[in-house]
Parts: C-alpha cells; structure tokens; sequence
C-alpha cells in the first residue's frame, strides 16, 4: 500500500504529529494535535476512511483545534478545507455566518469587492452586503 494515495495521507498524518523535523509539525504536533489510538495503525484508518474516501478529496479535521479521529475528520475538496482553518473568518448577516467567498456567491458579487468594502474602506458587514444589491438577491436572506 506504500505507492497508494491515501497510505501516503496517513503517512503525512502521522508525521505532522510527531516528528518534530516534520515541516508541518509546528501545526499539528507541535499545537498538541494528536492521532487518535485506532488510527495509529493503518487498518483502523482504513476501515474508517475508505467508505468515503475519493481521489480529489483530502482529510481535513472539522475542528480544526481537534485529534485526528474518525469524530473529528472527513474527506474534503480543497475549496472547502480553504474555508475551515484557524484564521478563516465568517461574517454574519441575518443569521447566516458565511466566508466572503461564499457570501459573494450568494449575492453574486465579486468577492474583491466585497473585501475591499470590509477591509479596505471599513464598511460594516451589512453594509458591504446589501449596498447596490439588488433587493431581490437579499429577499431569501
């Protein structure tokens, strides 16, 4: 299984969390992230992970302070572990907390714009989310 994608996965797992010569380590190990007992060997990884395991997924951690676990991991395309890390910040606008990416899609906006209106001209979040909308977009919110 050596030359197999997700022995590789498990593998780079592993050596996140313990290996302090590991570039990652400082990430994972070395926050105290950990690998859960039935995962350090690989049978236990599989039997968890192959039912939902794809090609074009990688393993992302739900909570992203949390062990490896089969509680606390899934399969993820890479666009969607991009918006569950340490410093993603969500926005919340009638209820809803979504990443900027995902509130431009919503509103279909250019997620540039809406930054700029955040970060750069200090606009509150409401504000950045429904000037120049049109009210339609903003009916369902």
């Amino acid at each position: 299984m050596s030359q197999t994608r997700i022995y590789n996965i498990w593998k780079g797992m592993l050596q996140r969390t313990t290996d302090p010569k590991s570039a990652s380590y400082q990430h994972y190990g070395g926050r105290g992230i950990k690998v859960c007992e039935r995962w350090q060997n690989l049978d236990g990884f599989l039997a968890d992970m192959v039912p939902t395991y794809a090609d074009d997924l990688t393993i992302e951690r739900i909570d992203v302070d949390g062990d490896y676990a089969p509680g606390n991991c899934r399969w993820a395309t890479v666009a969607e572990q991009a918006r569950n890390k340490r410093n993603t910040r969500l926005f919340e606008f009638r209820g809803q907390s979504l990443v900027i990416a995902d509130w431009a899609k919503v509103l279909n906006m250019n997620a540039k714009t809406l930054t700029s209106r955040i970060y750069l001209y200090g606009w509150s979040v409401e504000r950045a989310l429904t000037e120049g909308v049109a009210p339609e977009r903003l009916a369902d919110l």
